[in-house]
């Protein structure tokens, strides 16, 4: 965006327009750039200014265990970031920002965060299930079903998208990616294909089939039907959608999950072959059929460039629902040049008592600053439960085994994350206070049901493991709904979201969650952040097909590609968490940190492209095509 001559005070991370982290340093990047394939133009990122360096990969599982970034003065292991940083503080403005009265009518199971006008501002898109008797979504003064809904953003908060496809399914997941290369962000919606359960005069099997829509300059049309006479003759119970490269071939690809709540379930991979044509790649690349979950997410978990797929659900060891059993919760894929292989994944396993118990959405960041890439897991245990599960697991990336395969541990306990008795589907690792720390950030609610249970990261103890605060009122803190709904009233259990996503809605540098209600009766709910935060940096890696998988690390000054100088790793992602979709711009809180050195390892085995002394409380755009690969 043009430069409007504001300041950026740096110490406090604020902006005197109100419009943090936009800065002149904007302008001097180059344009985002189409690509066809892999005929990238050659010169387009001249000017930025960046080395290019090699990578060297994870170390073995014979390393330290963890390495914190000891040394780092910028910000210490064992410390928030300061004292001037403040502890996590949300507060609901979702009739504040235009989201009460568009999102009513509504069962909400998906949403999506994305710039499809192009103008700087993020737009949201909240998916549906629209399959239910009329008159139980006639409540909070709806008068009817509503559709999925498109937000656009702005300065005064959100306006509906008149012009978006009026579109009545069961939209169960979704994620905004750019398809086309065109620039323009297009979306992909996952349904979940199972019948209305009762008819009525809006739902219609034409809307529930999984689909692409094309964005041509912030006008969404239906080009491509992925299932149910698209690429495959069957239909899909869709959940989470994964976009990612995984042959290297330019163009971006959809892994989309499908649920084992039905006969013959399998999720799928689709092999983007331009056009907006897609076919179905999932044998052909490695993977079994019969796959099946909620969540999934592509990183490189082995450091040899190509991205990983972990997918969270069941793998049963005992088909008997009576009684405990063990029932693995996820599956790993490795990939190697477009081809995958399963690995063994037991360490990822939970206690069953029932068919329908699994684990939900995936988190991946890396949380002890040794360059790994660590998981979280949520739960989606049957409601009946009787006792105790964590509110998510977390599992700590330990290294590579002799035969190349990640070595995970399960430190949920020594993290400090407790029990709870209700769900946890959705899981984020996002910095909430920018100490530069990833916080847990939960579709747990807390209190009287309407705030969401955030654990925040204080640091690491001597062997590594993050450690998460408790949040107050869980357990026997938590204190009556101001309304009764059908948690309390039919299901029984505490409150929880399906789904969500924390990303910046109001450029003021801190993250803000949004969180997807699924009972009619009850708001979904947007919440600002006002934590007294530290600096932040946003890091953009362009283009879209260059920057899915990406691994994007910050060191402290001077201390570039330093095992002691790290502070922070994370993974470029389109989705996150549950059925949930999220920008490709990537958030870090920097602490006390005035100024950080970047470092950006293409996917791919494409090239690392470097910068050194990036100031605080920016927006970064990283061009891909500066790497030596594409000179």
């Amino acid at each position: 965006m043009p430069n409007q001559g504001n300041t950026v005070d740096v110490k406090q991370g604020s902006r005197t327009d109100g419009h943090a982290g936009r800065t002149d340093a904007d302008e001097q990047v180059a344009p985002r750039t189409s690509i066809d394939r892999r005929n990238f133009l050659k010169g387009s990122a001249a000017g930025i200014g960046a080395a290019v360096v090699g990578f060297s990969g994870f170390a073995s599982a014979t390393d330290s265990a963890s390495n914190s970034g000891q040394g780092c003065t910028a910000m210490p292991p064992d410390s928030t970031g300061g004292a001037e940083i403040g502890d996590i503080s949300l507060k609901e403005v979702t009739g504040e920002v235009g989201l009460l009265e568009p999102l009513k009518g509504m069962m909400g199971h998906a949403t999506a965060w994305g710039d499809v006008t192009g103008n700087g501002w993020l737009d949201l898109f909240v998916g549906t299930f629209t399959g239910r008797p009329r008159e139980n979504y006639l409540v909070r003064g709806s008068d009817g079903i509503a559709p999925d809904r498109l937000l656009l953003g702005g300065p005064d908060g959100f306006t509906v998208a008149e012009n978006f496809p009026e579109m009545y399914g069961r939209t169960s997941g979704a994620a905004f990616v750019d398809l086309d290369n065109d620039g323009d962000l297009d979306l992909v919606l996952s349904r979940n294909d199972s019948k209305s359960s009762a008819p009525n005069d809006k739902f219609n099997e034409f809307d529930n089939q999984t689909i692409v829509l094309e964005n041509d300059d912030g006008e969404f049309s239906r080009v491509a039907t992925l299932d149910n006479g698209g690429v495959v003759d069957h239909e899909l119970y869709g959940r989470t959608v994964v976009p990612f490269d995984y042959d290297d071939d330019g163009l971006i690809d959809l892994f989309v999950i499908d649920d084992h709540y039905g006969d013959d379930r399998s999720s799928l991979l689709f092999r983007n072959e331009g056009g907006f044509e897609f076919s179905d790649a999932t044998e052909d690349a490695g993977l079994p059929r019969g796959v099946t979950g909620l969540g999934a997410a592509a990183a490189d978990f082995t450091g040899n460039g190509w991205p990983d797929l972990l997918v969270s659900g069941s793998v049963r060891t005992d088909d008997d629902p009576s009684g405990y059993m063990e029932a693995q919760s996820a599956r790993l894929f490795l990939n190697s040049g477009g081809s995958f292989r399963e690995v063994d994944a037991s360490t990822f396993t939970l206690p069953s008592h029932h068919p329908v118990d699994e684990s939900g959405g995936i988190a991946v960041a890396d949380l002890n600053r040794n360059g790994r890439l660590d998981v979280v897991l949520g739960e989606h245990k049957h409601v009946a439960l009787g006792e105790g599960i964590p509110a998510a697991r977390v599992y700590l990336h330990r290294g590579l085994d002799a035969d190349g395969v990640p070595i995970f541990e399960d430190v949920t306990e020594a993290a400090g994350i407790p029990d709870v008795t209700t769900r946890v589907p959705h899981v984020e690792l996002v910095d909430l206070n920018n100490n530069g720390w990833p916080d847990l950030h939960t579709s747990l609610s807390r209190g009287d049901g309407t705030m969401p249970a955030v654990f925040q990261h204080t640091g690491v103890d001597e062997n590594g493991v993050p450690q998460f605060a408790t949040p107050s009122g869980l357990g026997e803190e938590r204190t009556e709904p101001p309304t009764q709904s059908q948690w309390e009233t039919v299901v029984g259990i505490d409150r929880y979201w399906a789904v969500g996503a924390s990303e910046d809605y109001d450029r003021d540098g801190r993250l803000d969650p949004f969180l997807v209600e699924w009972f009619q009766e009850l708001p979904s709910r947007m919440f600002h952040n006002e934590s007294d935060a530290g600096n932040h940096l946003f890091v953009d890696v362009a283009p879209q097909a260059e920057a899915i998988g990406a691994r994007v690390e910050l060191f402290c000054p001077g201390r570039l590609g330093e095992e002691g100088g790290r502070i922070a790793t994370q993974s470029v992602t389109a989705n996150t968490g549950y059925a949930s979709g999220v920008s490709t711009e990537l958030h870090f809180g920097l602490g006390q940190a005035p100024a950080v050195d970047v470092q950006v390892t293409l996917p791919h085995d494409n090239g690392t492209v470097q910068r050194r002394g990036v100031r605080a409380n920016q927006h970064l755009t990283i061009n891909a095509l500066e790497s030596t690969e594409y000179q």
